[in-house]
C-alpha cells in the first residue's frame, strides 16, 4: 500500500520536462500577460553589469552603448556563434529591447539549453513568459555561416519566481507553535 502512494506522489512531484512557453512582441502585450507593469532590471549603462538579475554573461558580446552588443555572432568563428545570460535566481519570464537584427538574421532562444523560441530580422522587442522556470537564456546563431548574426540587447525584465504567497504565513505560523511550545514547556 505504501508504495503505490509513494510512487504517485513522486510522479506528481516531479516538474514537467516540456516547458509551454508564449512569445511576446511588445512591451505591452507582455505586460497584460504577467498582470502587471515590468520593470527595467538591467540596463547595462556604463558598459557593465548594473542590475542585480545576471550573475554571468557567457559566449559572444560586448558592450557598447550603454546594451549588450555583439550577442550571439562576431568574428570569423566557423562554429555557430552563441551568447547565453545566467540568471542569480531562476526567471518565468524575460524581455528585452532588440537593436540591429538585420533582415535574413535568426537566432534561436534557448531556455536552460532548450529551445524555446526563433527571433527574426526587424525584431525590436523580444519577450517570453515560460510554465517551468529558467535559470539561463541563450541566443544562438542559425544563419552563420551565410550571414554573421549580431544584434544588441538593451533594457532587459526578468521575472523571477514567485515566492508563494502562504509561505511567509506558514513560516509564522511554525514560529508561533515553537513559541508556545517553550512556554509550555519553560
Amino acid at each position: 500500500m505504501i508504495r503505490p502512494l509513494v510512487l504517485a506522489a513522486t510522479l506528481l512531484a516531479a516538474p514537467a520536462t516540456e516547458a509551454a512557453t508564449v512569445t511576446f512582441t511588445n512591451l505591452a502585450a507582455y505586460d497584460a500577460a504577467l498582470g502587471t507593469p515590468s520593470t527595467i532590471s538591467e540596463t547595462f549603462d556604463g558598459g557593465a553589469l548594473n542590475g542585480s538579475s545576471i550573475q554571468q554573461i557567457l559566449g559572444a558580446h560586448s558592450f557598447n552603448n550603454n546594451r549588450l552588443q555583439g550577442v550571439a555572432g562576431g568574428g570569423t568563428n566557423p562554429a555557430k556563434q552563441f551568447t547565453t545570460l545566467v540568471f542569480s535566481t531562476r526567471m518565468t519570464a524575460f524581455a528585452a529591447s532588440f537593436a540591429n537584427l538585420s533582415a535574413g538574421e535568426v537566432a534561436h532562444v534557448l531556455l536552460d539549453g532548450i529551445q524555446a523560441a526563433t527571433i527574426t530580422g526587424g525584431t525590436t522587442f523580444f519577450g517570453i513568459q515560460s510554465t517551468i522556470a529558467f535559470s539561463s537564456i541563450t541566443f544562438l546563431d542559425t544563419t552563420f555561416p551565410t550571414v554573421n548574426t549580431q544584434f544588441a540587447i538593451d533594457n532587459m525584465r526578468v521575472s523571477p519566481v514567485p515566492v508563494a504567497a502562504a509561505a511567509p504565513m506558514l513560516l509564522g505560523g511554525i514560529g508561533m507553535l515553537a513559541a508556545l511550545r517553550r512556554r509550555r514547556r519553560g
